[in-house]
């Protein structure tokens, strides 16, 4: 580690030189506007549920990629692996965490 960028980096899970995650640009926009997203998230062994989340912080620990974030279905901080979002999509401005009525969520390629 030779400048701050690879220790915030490194921080992520991050070797300097190796790329950034790649993140679906729904999610990347939540993170850099400070804006919800509606998702579809499947528990292990479990259906999925659709929840409203405020993303904190996107990590990559070795090859696994999950989400911090603000879950108003369990109003507490939770982490989210990637892999077990089936949907995503941003949150209307104005929408409370109980309005899952917006436009349909968008599934996430495999």
């Amino acid at each position: 580690v030779q400048t701050l960028e690879d220790l915030l980096r490194a921080q992520r899970g991050l070797l300097p030189g190796q790329p950034e995650p790649a993140a679906p640009p729904a999610l990347l926009t939540a993170l850099h506007e400070g804006r919800r997203l509606r998702i579809s998230y499947r528990t292990g062994g479990g259906d999925p549920t659709p929840r409203m989340i405020l993303p904190l912080e996107l990590q990559q620990i070795g090859t696994t990629m999950r989400i911090v974030a603000f879950c108003y279905l369990r109003n507490s901080q939770r982490t989210f692996y990637l892999d077990r979002i089936t949907e995503l999509a941003l949150a209307e401005d104005g929408s409370s965490s109980d309005d899952m009525r917006e436009a349909p969520p968008q599934p996430l390629a495999p």
